[in-house]
Formats: C-alpha cells, structure tokens, sequence
C-alpha cells in the first residue's frame, strides 16, 4: 500500500508524494501534457495488466462501481489514450511509488482550473511544485474537498494525475481549502521543474 500523508500550511494543502517522476508519454505519444484531479474509489493492488479490456472490463469499469472493478482478475490499466475526463478509469502509479494502481471518478478539475505553476524549495517539505488554482478552479477543488472529506477510507482521497498517472493520492483532513496546492515529497530538483512543466504546458493547451 502506497504511504501518503497530508499537511495543511498556511492556506496550502500539502501534499506528500512517495515517489516523485510522473510516468513519461510514450514515443510517439501527443507531446501535449495533461492534469487532471479525481476522486478515488478503491484502490487496486493488482494483478495489474496493460492490454485493451474485454467488453466485459470495460462495463465494470466504466459503472464507476469499485466492487465489480475489485472483483477482475487481473485489471486493465486504462491507456492514457483512453482516458476521458467524464469517466471512471484505472490508473497507475508514477515510477518508483510501488506496484498498483486507483480506480477513481470522473474528473473534477483540469489544467484549465490552474493559473500557473512552479517548483519551489520549501523548508522541512524539500523540493516542491506549487499551482495556483483559479477563481472557479478553488471552488471546484473545494467542492471536491467537502464530497470528500469524512469518507471512509480510500474514498476520502483525491488522485492528483500528470499524463494518466498518479503523481499523489492525498487524504483530505478538511472539507475546505484557500490558497495554491501544494505537492511536496521526494522531488528532486529535476523533478519538480519538469513536474511544474507539464503542468503549465498542459494549462496553456487547454486555453
């Protein structure tokens, strides 16, 4: 089970990540980065497989039902060709987090709920990466926030994803935010630049 933890500072909600690099678009992929932020409703510890799923699969994981997802053997990772914001999907992990992945909602923000981003060096959180999140993107997010918060476990987390993959998967431990997010842990520098990169490519894309 991948640890995670949250923190609240000063207006920010800090979000540690176990892990750092989001996974890298395949060759040949679209170079056009994406973010999206979805409620999660299980987690999949595997068997995991990245193959196209039968009809079967994918009316499980499109009814947005954790148990009939959970009960595959093994389950399909949604491609980040297939992903669509308005759907359920299974997501992996970023490199280095561990084996497994999430099934999580449709998507509730997107770049387009982002002013801009940056990488930052916080004290006693390392190297981070920080977004400003909009006039409707924060009431969004904290829309999500009070969905969310007091759920039971894993349902009170929200899956912060770069190119298809989780990048984090923090607990809410308040049902409203102000401020930027924040999203600290194991960056390293690099890391955190590239993080931050994508974000803002992924925001002018959107318009």
């Amino acid at each position: 089970m991948t640890r995670r933890r949250t923190l609240v500072l000063t207006g920010l909600l800090a979000v540690a990540v176990v892990g750092g690099t989001p996974t890298a678009a395949p060759a040949g992929a679209a170079p056009a980065h994406t973010l999206e932020l979805r409620p999660v409703l299980a987690e999949v510890p595997g068997p995991l497989v990245s193959r196209a799923p039968t009809a079967g699969e994918a009316a499980a994981i499109a009814s947005c039902d954790p148990t009939r997802v959970q009960a595959l053997t093994p389950v399909p990772v949604t491609s980040r060709a297939s992903i669509t914001a308005a759907a359920c999907a299974v997501l992996p992990f970023a490199p280095r987090q561990g084996r497994g992945a999430l099934y999580v909602g449709p998507s509730r923000l997107t770049a387009r709920d982002v002013k801009s981003a940056r990488a930052a060096f916080a004290q006693g959180q390392g190297n981070t990466v920080i977004f400003d999140l909009t006039r409707k993107g924060l009431t969004k997010f904290n829309r999500l926030a009070r969905d969310s918060y007091a759920q039971a476990a894993p349902r009170n987390e929200v899956a912060i994803t770069v190119d298809g993959a989780v990048v984090s998967n923090p607990v809410f431990e308040s049902a409203s935010f102000e401020g930027p997010v924040q999203i600290s842990g194991n960056f390293s520098k690099k890391d955190a630049k590239a993080v931050a990169g994508k974000i803002n490519q992924a925001r002018r894309s959107a318009g």
